[in-house]
């Protein structure tokens, strides 16, 4: 099992790619009888201190095992868990006293990032089935995962299937101990945003994409859009109108917020937008001496950009992750492209220096405005060999 470097470069939509490698234990286990005859003989258990993510789990699991039994699980806090009976238990050691207590016999220490641990355990009299991870989020995969690998639940794009069932057990053979190969797994990118039926997206749509990336382990949704009420701010500070806001506007905030809270209350970060150079005309008659190029590419017409090394380009960054932060708060990823699929400038020489000249503006810009702030750009840049 290869776990991933900790370099910034994980942040790629390369990672997209990555599964979870999985090591079943070597513990001797028992089934877990969860429904009879559509009866339920389980309940599901919280820690005290169980995060949103961990009670949307619970919810997930509760909602699937009724949709194959017909049995409705009852979710309790741990207190509710007896010195007898079957229960389920989904938490972190942070969160669950119970999983903390139990932790030793769980393996959960060799679980890297968001990998999980599906496992029974005898505890007193009881017989616990543990989710447990070392994140919040992992735990949400657990159940995920025991619903797709155990009780036969298949996540498609388009829809689920969910098997039919008088009678659910987990056997020994599901229970496992999982780490995922890459601690980022990043979801969407530039081209399926931009140039497919997405833009047109309500959030209706949106959240069963979200849905769907987190039934499959995805931990980061690539979203880096802040909607024209944050771009007015911004130039806004610099003393450039862009006109009053307007309603739209307001509704275009609104539909990006429920997006990104949305993607975040299933444990997901959310990559934000980044300054890129690219200005509207109106900054131009405000400054009109700043040093700017125009980016053309295919046949588009040209692009006016400020070029890298004007103090303007750092403080428009700047101001863009001040406002999209203030707006939506931040995971502390910017997405910035270094001139994709464009080489602006004359010479080799030029060209080159254009393009470190970007890099130290736009490191220098996320630093001042975001210190834990990570600069992710798209393998795509990386086209060009030179």
């Amino acid at each position: 099992m290869h776990n991933g470097s900790g370099q910034a470069n994980r942040f790629s939509s390369l990672a997209a790619c990555a599964l979870a490698a999985v090591v079943f234990c070597s513990c001797a286990s028992a089934d877990v009888a969860i429904v009879k005859q559509g009866k339920p003989l389980a309940k599901i258990v919280l820690g005290h201190k169980a995060t949103g993510v961990e009670k949307h789990a619970a919810v997930e699991l509760q909602k699937y095992i009724k949709q194959i039994s017909g049995a409705a699980l009852e979710i309790a806090g741990e207190d509710a868990a007896g010195a007898k009976g079957t229960f389920v238990l989904i938490g972190t050691p942070e969160s669950s006293k119970l999983v903390s207590r139990l932790s030793d016999g769980l393996d959960i220490k060799s679980v890297k990032y968001d990998g999980f641990v599906i496992k029974e355990v005898a505890h007193g009299g009881a017989s616990y089935l543990v989710l447990a991870s070392p994140e919040a989020r992992g735990c949400l995969y657990a159940v995920y995962d025991l619903l797709e690998s155990a009780l036969g639940v298949g996540f498609f794009w388009a829809g689920d299937r969910v098997p039919q069932a008088a009678d659910v057990s987990i056997t020994a053979a599901a229970q496992k101990v999982s780490s995922p190969y890459f601690e980022y797994r990043e979801y969407l990118q530039g081209c399926a945003v931009q140039y497919s039926w997405v833009t047109y997206w309500d959030f209706r749509q949106w959240k069963k994409e979200i849905d769907w990336a987190a039934k499959h382990k995805f931990n980061i949704l690539w979203y880096p859009s802040a909607g024209m009420l944050i771009e007015k701010r911004v130039y806004k500070r610099l003393g450039v109108d862009l006109g009053a806001t307007t309603d739209g506007d307001r509704r275009e905030a609104d539909f990006i917020r429920q997006i990104i809270n949305y993607a975040r209350a299933l444990g997901m970060k959310v990559v934000g937008p980044g300054f890129t150079g690219s200005v509207k005309a109106e900054l131009k008659k405000v400054y009109p001496d700043a040093k700017y190029i125009e980016i053309q590419w295919l046949d588009l017409p040209p692009r006016l950009n400020l070029y890298p090394t004007d103090p303007l380009f750092k403080q428009l960054g700047q101001y863009l992750i001040e406002e999209y932060t203030r707006e939506y708060g931040t995971d502390h990823l910017y997405d910035v492209g270094a001139y994709d699929e464009t080489s602006p400038g004359k010479t080799r020489q030029e060209k080159q220096a254009i393009k470190v000249h970007f890099a130290k503006a736009v490191c220098e810009y996320i630093r001042t405005a975001d210190p834990e702030g990570i600069w992710h750009m798209s393998g795509w840049t990386f086209q060009d060999p030179q």
